[in-house]
C-alpha cells in the first residue's frame, strides 16, 4: 500500500513538467505540406511577415531552402532544439497515458503529432527525427536541380544618333519587336548556380522623327548568348555573366541612305533580383542590372566600348514543379563607333514558364 502511494506521488510531482532536450530535431516533409504550414504547426503564428513571422525563423535554421514554396516530400527541415512536455497530471494518474512532444513556440501544435509508448518518451515521434549533433544541424542532402525556362516577349526600343563628322542628328524608333529566349539554370549546390541563355529578337526600324531619309537594312534580326553563374540567398540572388550580342549601329550611305548594321560585341554583365513581397506562392520582384560592352568591328567602322543598365519588375506563381512569370523592363544604353555617337533605351514585357528537374 506504501508503495502504490509513493508512486502516485512521484507521477503527480512529475505530471505536466516540461524540459528542454539537448537534441536537435528535423521535421520529414510528408506529402502534400508546405513549409509555412510546418512553420505554422511548430512554431506558430504569425507566419509571413518578412522578418519576425514563424516561416521567416524557420527559412534562417535551412539555408538549403533557397525557395520556401519548392519543398519536396521526403526533404527533412530543421527544427532546432525543442522541449517535450510530459502528460499532465490526471492522464498519468489512469497509467495508460503516452507522452506528445511540444515546442515551446506553439504548444498547439502536439494533437498533429503521432504519440510514442511512455518507455521511449526520450524519442521524438514520426515525422519527427533527432539530430546526432545538436551544436551542427545536419542539412538535407543536396541535389542538383535544372530549372528550363522559356520566355517570349516583345519589346520597342529608340535610338538617338549623331554623326561626328557633321554633326547631324537623327532619331530611329523600331516596331513591336517579339523576342524570345531559352535558359538553364543548374542549382548545382544549396547555394551556387550556373545559367546559359540564348535569345532571338527580330526588329524593324520604322523611321527617324523627320521620316527624311531612306533607310538600308531596316528590318533584321539579333542573337545573343551568354553564360554565367550566380549565388542565391532565400530571397535574393546575384549573378555574373559574359556572353555575345549584338547592337544596332546607324551608318550614312549618302546624303538621303542610311544603313543599319548589326555589330557583334563581347559584354560583362552583373545582375541582382531580390524578392520585394511574398504571400504564400506568389511573389513580386525588383531585377537590376548592369553591363559593359566591348568594342566591335562595324563595315568600315569600329565600335567602342559602351555601357548600359536595365530595371525590371517580375511577378511570379511558384508551384512544385514549374512557375509561370512576367516581367516587364525599362533599360538604357550607350556605345559610339568611330563614325558616331549613340544612346538609346528599350522597353518591353516577357512572358515566361520554368519547369524544375532533378
Amino acid at each position: 500500500m506504501k508503495r502504490l502511494s509513493l508512486s502516485v506521488t512521484v507521477t503527480l510531482f512529475f505530471s505536466g513538467l516540461v524540459f528542454a532536450s539537448d537534441e536537435a530535431y528535423q521535421h520529414v516533409v510528408q506529402q502534400g505540406e508546405s513549409l509555412s504550414v510546418i512553420a505554422q504547426k511548430y512554431i506558430g503564428s504569425p507566419v509571413y511577415p518578412k522578418h519576425t513571422g514563424s516561416l521567416a525563423r524557420l527559412l534562417s535554421m535551412n539555408p538549403h531552402i533557397s525557395n520556401p514554396a519548392l519543398v519536396r516530400a521526403g526533404e527533412r527541415v530543421n527544427l532546432g532544439v525543442i522541449e517535450v512536455r510530459e502528460p499532465a497530471a490526471e492522464e498519468s494518474a489512469v497509467g495508460a497515458s503516452t507522452p506528445t512532444a511540444s515546442f515551446a513556440a506553439a504548444p498547439a501544435a502536439n494533437s498533429a503529432l503521432a504519440t510514442t509508448p511512455m518507455a521511449s518518451a526520450a524519442a521524438p515521434p514520426s515525422p519527427l527525427l533527432p539530430v546526432t549533433a545538436p551544436a551542427t544541424l545536419v542539412a538535407t542532402e543536396f541535389k542538383p536541380r535544372s530549372l528550363f525556362r522559356w520566355d517570349l516577349g516583345a519589346e520597342y526600343f529608340r535610338i538617338d544618333s549623331k554623326d561626328k563628322s557633321t554633326g547631324g542628328k537623327a532619331v530611329f524608333l523600331s516596331n513591336l519587336s517579339p523576342q524570345t529566349r531559352l535558359t538553364w539554370d543548374l542549382n548545382w549546390t544549396e547555394r551556387w548556380s550556373s545559367r546559359v541563355r540564348v535569345g532571338l529578337q527580330s526588329e524593324k526600324i520604322l523611321g527617324d522623327e523627320q521620316a527624311t531619309k531612306t533607310f538600308n537594312d531596316a528590318r533584321g534580326s539579333r542573337a545573343s548568348f551568354e553564360v554565367g553563374a550566380m549565388r542565391r540567398w532565400i530571397d535574393s540572388q546575384l549573378g555574373f555573366s559574359i556572353g555575345r550580342s549584338q547592337w544596332i549601329f546607324a551608318r550614312g550611305v549618302d546624303a538621303s541612305t542610311i544603313a543599319f548594321d548589326r555589330v557583334e560585341s563581347f559584354e560583362a554583365k552583373i545582375f541582382h533580383e531580390r524578392t520585394l513581397l511574398r504571400k504564400q506562392t506568389v511573389s513580386l520582384g525588383l531585377g537590376l542590372d548592369a553591363r559593359l560592352i566591348l568594342p566591335g568591328q562595324g563595315i568600315g567602322y569600329t565600335t567602342q566600348t559602351g555601357y548600359g543598365g536595365s530595371g525590371s519588375l517580375i511577378l511570379r506563381h511558384e508551384m512544385k514543379n514549374f512557375s509561370v512569370e512576367a516581367q516587364t523592363y525599362y533599360g538604357v544604353f550607350r556605345q559610339n563607333s568611330s563614325l558616331t555617337e549613340q544612346t538609346g533605351s528599350n522597353t518591353g514585357l516577357f512572358l515566361g514558364l520554368t519547369w524544375g528537374m532533378e
